[in-house]
C-alpha cells in the first residue's frame, strides 16, 4: 500500500523546480509511454493516473508537448499569427538573451515610448530594427495586421504586450496545476487558435470606413472571419518562411 501524499502539492514543487533550474524533472521512475499515459488517457475524464509515480509521469510527458519546447525564428506574416507560432517566436527570442531570467516583458516588446502607448520598435537606438535578438514579439505579432490594412482596427502595441503577458501568466499557472486537462486543452486550442488583437467593434468599424466600397468591406469581414476560423486565405504570396529551430529549456 503506497504512503498516503498529496499530491497537488508535489506535483507543484516539481514545476516550481522546472522553472527556477530550468531542468526537467528527475525522479527516477518509469517512461511515462510504458505507463500507458497517451495524450487520449490525459484527455479522459476520468484519468486512471493514482499514484505519485503515474502523476509524476503525466507531468512529464505533458512537459515534452509543451508549446515552450518549440522554436521558430519568425512568426509566419502571410496570416494573422496563432497562439501556438506567438509561444515558438517567444521560446526562441528568449533564448538569444544572454541573461537566462530576462524578464517576459523585455523578450515580449520594445521599452514604451515616453508620453503616448506606443513602443520604440522603430527607433534605432531604443528598439528592435537594429537588435540583434530579432524584432520584438509585438511587432512581428502586429505586423501581418498592418501589413493586410488593419492598423487602424487593432489594439495598440502597449494593449498588444499586455494581452501577451496574460498569455504567458494563464500557461504557466495550467502547468502548475494538478490536473492534467486544462493544460491539454490550452495546447490543442492553442494549435488553431488566432490571436485576436481588434478592437471589440471591429466590424462596425470596417462597414463604416468610407475609404472602402461595399465589396472591400464585404472582403475585409470575410477575410477576418477566416482567420479566425478556417485560416484558408493569405496576405499576398511574398512572406518569408520561418525556420524551425531545435528544443530548448531556456524558458520560464
Amino acid at each position: 500500500m503506497m504512503e498516503n501524499v498529496d499530491i497537488k502539492t508535489e506535483v507543484e514543487d516539481i514545476y516550481i523546480k522546472t522553472e527556477l533550474e530550468d531542468i526537467g524533472i528527475k525522479d527516477e521512475i518509469e517512461d511515462p509511454l510504458a505507463l500507458n499515459l497517451s495524450a487520449d488517457d490525459m484527455k479522459a475524464e476520468d484519468s486512471s493516473c493514482k499514484t505519485k509515480e503515474d502523476k509524476i509521469a503525466m507531468i512529464r510527458l505533458m512537459h515534452q508537448r509543451s508549446l515552450l519546447h518549440k522554436s521558430i525564428s519568425c512568426i509566419p506574416q502571410n496570416q494573422f499569427p496563432q497562439i501556438s507560432s506567438i509561444f515558438q517566436y517567444f521560446n526562441y527570442r528568449r533564448s538569444l538573451f544572454t541573461r537566462k531570467r530576462m524578464k517576459n516583458r523585455i523578450v515580449l516588446g520594445c521599452a514604451q515610448t515616453h508620453g503616448n502607448r506606443t513602443l520604440t520598435c522603430d527607433n534605432p537606438e531604443k528598439g528592435c530594427a537594429e537588435s540583434p535578438y530579432g524584432r520584438c514579439v509585438v511587432y512581428s505579432v502586429m505586423k501581418p495586421w498592418i501589413n493586410a490594412g488593419f492598423e487602424d482596427l487593432v489594439l495598440t502595441p502597449l494593449s498588444v504586450r499586455k494581452k501577451l503577458e496574460k498569455l504567458l501568466l494563464e500557461f504557466k499557472l495550467l502547468k502548475r496545476n494538478s490536473n492534467p486537462k486544462p493544460f491539454i486543452e490550452f495546447q490543442d486550442e492553442a494549435e488553431s487558435k488566432l490571436f485576436d488583437i481588434t478592437l471589440k467593434n471591429v466590424n462596425e468599424l470596417i462597414r463604416s470606413d468610407k475609404s472602402l466600397d461595399k465589396e472591400a468591406i464585404q472582403e475585409t469581414i470575410q477575410f477576418l472571419h477566416d482567420q479566425r476560423t478556417t485560416r484558408v486565405l493569405f496576405i499576398g504570396s511574398d512572406y518569408k518562411k520561418c525556420k524551425t529551430m531545435p528544443m530548448t529549456s531556456n524558458h520560464e
